[in-house]
């Protein structure tokens, strides 16, 4: 085996790691504020109920560190802008359907066009 051969496996194992890691975070929130909610999510989940739970809870030293206010507002502002942003597959499709209907409504132009001439 070759460095390159090793370098292109070890790329792969972490390529496939960090998307079963996304795949796990995907729509998770950043933390869940109400303690009878996250137990219930946290039973359900497997543990794999919050951003926090499924990277670690924060520590510094080894010594375990509390959840910040800041990071409550931070939260909640993203959690806000979740809910306000568009959806892009949504606004994707759009776009597509009107190309493709202009691509129709240019040919039968076009048709029509070459009839009169």
């Amino acid at each position: 085996m070759t460095f390159k051969d090793l370098k292109k496996r070890v790329s792969l194992q972490v390529s496939q790691e960090e998307t079963r890691l996304f795949e796990r975070l995907k729509g998770k929130p950043f933390w869940i504020w109400d303690k009878q909610q996250h137990k219930q999510e946290d039973v359900k989940t497997g543990g794999d109920c919050c951003f926090n739970h499924i990277i670690g809870l924060p520590q510094k030293d080894s010594i375990d560190k509390p959840l910040y206010d800041y990071e409550r507002i931070k939260s909640a502002m993203e959690d806000d802008k979740e809910s306000n942003e568009p959806d892009y597959d949504e606004d994707r499709d759009r776009l597509e359907e009107d190309q493709q209907e202009e691509e129709v409504g240019e040919r039968a132009t076009s048709t029509t066009t070459n009839q009169i001439f």
